[in-house]
C-alpha cells in the first residue's frame, strides 16, 4: 500500500506548471492559409503565412479566452435532480487591450475601415469613417511563451481561431493613462476548415511524456 507523499511523487509534475512570460496575437483576412503546424522540425516558430500582422503591444492585464455554455436539463418523474445534462451551445471569446492604438490594423479592426490604400502626407495621416462599419471577419493566432525550468527552452502554446469577428467597438479615453483599445473577438466555426479552435503545444523545452503523450521532447 502506497502513501500519500509516495502517491503523489509519481503523479505531481511541479515543472509542467505553466506561465505566459510573454505573448503576441496576430490576425489575418480570412484569405490567408489557415496555420497548419506552430513550429518546424528543430522546434522554432515556423513562418507565418502571407497577411498575418501583428497586432503590436498588449496590457499585463492579461489575454483572456472565455467560454461560456448553455446546458439543458432533463428531469425525470421522482427525482430531484436531473438525470442528465446537455450542452446545448457554447460561445467563445478573445479579449485583449492593445497599446499601440494607431496601428494600422489596429485602426482597421476598431473602426470597422479599410485602411490599406491610405498613405501619409507631408507626414499627415487621414481617414473617413462611414456611418456603417464594415465588421468583417478575421483569422487570429495567438501565442505565449514559456520556459521550462529546467533546461531554460522555450515552451509555446497557442490559440488558432480560423474565424474571429470583433464583437463591439472599442471606447477612447485621452488623459494621463496611456491609450489602449480593449479588443473583444467572438470565434466562429470555419466550415471549410472543420473546427473553431486549434490549439498547439511545443518548443524545444516541451516534454510531451511528462504531460502524458507519447513522443520524446525535441532536440535542439
Amino acid at each position: 500500500m502506497a502513501t500519500f507523499e509516495e502517491l503523489r511523487s509519481q503523479s505531481d509534475r511541479t515543472n509542467n506548471v505553466r506561465k505566459s512570460l510573454g505573448a503576441l496575437i496576430f490576425v489575418a483576412p480570412l484569405t490567408a492559409d489557415l496555420i497548419l503546424s506552430l513550429t518546424s522540425e528543430d522546434g522554432a516558430i515556423a513562418p507565418l503565412p502571407d497577411g498575418y500582422r501583428s497586432m503590436g503591444l498588449f496590457s499585463r492585464d492579461a489575454i483572456s479566452f472565455e467560454r461560456e455554455t448553455d446546458t439543458e436539463a432533463t428531469e425525470a418523474h421522482g427525482y430531484m435532480s436531473p438525470v442528465r445534462e446537455d450542452i446545448t451551445s457554447i460561445s467563445r471569446t478573445i479579449t485583449a487591450t492593445a497599446y499601440e492604438v494607431d496601428r494600422r490594423l489596429i485602426r482597421e479592426i476598431s473602426d470597422g475601415v479599410d485602411l490599406s490604400a491610405v498613405e501619409a502626407v507631408n507626414g499627415e495621416i487621414s481617414y473617413e469613417e462611414s456611418e456603417v462599419p464594415v465588421n468583417k471577419r478575421w483569422r487570429l493566432l495567438a501565442i505565449s511563451r514559456d520556459i521550462n525550468k529546467r533546461t531554460g527552452l522555450d515552451i509555446l502554446r497557442a490559440n488558432f481561431y480560423p474565424q474571429v469577428e470583433l464583437n463591439s467597438m472599442p471606447s477612447e479615453e485621452w488623459g494621463d493613462d496611456a491609450l489602449s483599445a480593449e479588443l473583444t473577438f467572438t470565434n466562429y466555426l470555419d466550415e471549410d476548415a472543420g473546427y473553431a479552435r486549434k490549439r498547439f503545444l511545443a518548443g524545444p523545452g516541451l516534454d510531451p511524456v511528462a504531460l502524458g503523450f507519447g513522443t520524446a521532447p525535441v532536440t535542439p
